[in-house]
This record gives structure tokens, sequence and C-alpha cells, in this order.
């Protein structure tokens, strides 16, 4: 889909684009070029963020190693 994009100008409508998702219609509203922050400002934003994925991480191992000790039984 990126691609697409990159090919198309503002006001622009894409050809459809078959995906394994499904057949995507992209139109380019508007093209404005990216920010660059600096780090300073951003530095708190990406501690938060990391700190996080690491409790989602540890999250997600302790939850599976519970799933693999606890016996689960279902019955229809």
């Amino acid at each position: 889909l990126h691609e697409a994009l990159d090919k198309l100008s503002p006001g622009e409508v894409s050809p459809l684009i078959e995906t394994e998702i499904g057949i995507h219609i992209l139109q380019l509203e508007e093209n404005r070029p990216g920010i660059t922050q600096p780090f300073e400002k951003v530095k708190e934003a990406i501690g938060n963020r990391l700190f996080q994925e690491k409790i989602q991480a540890s999250h997600d191992k302790w939850m599976s190693s519970l799933k693999d000790r606890a016996y689960i039984e279902i019955r229809f």
C-alpha cells in the first residue's frame, strides 16, 4: 500500500490493490513532509514506550507459562 501511495499525487485515486486481507482503493488527500523532533523532546516518550513493551513481553511470557502448566478441559 505504501508503494501505491508513493506513486499518487494529491487528489489522485489508486487502481484496485489486492492484498491478503482484501481489495483496496486509496486516495491521497495531502502529502505532508515528516517532522524530525529533537531527541530531548521525545526521550521520555521513547523510554515510556520501551518500558511498556518490556512489561507486555514479561506479561505475555508469564501468561504463556501459566497456560502451559494449567489443566484445561473443553467440553461441548
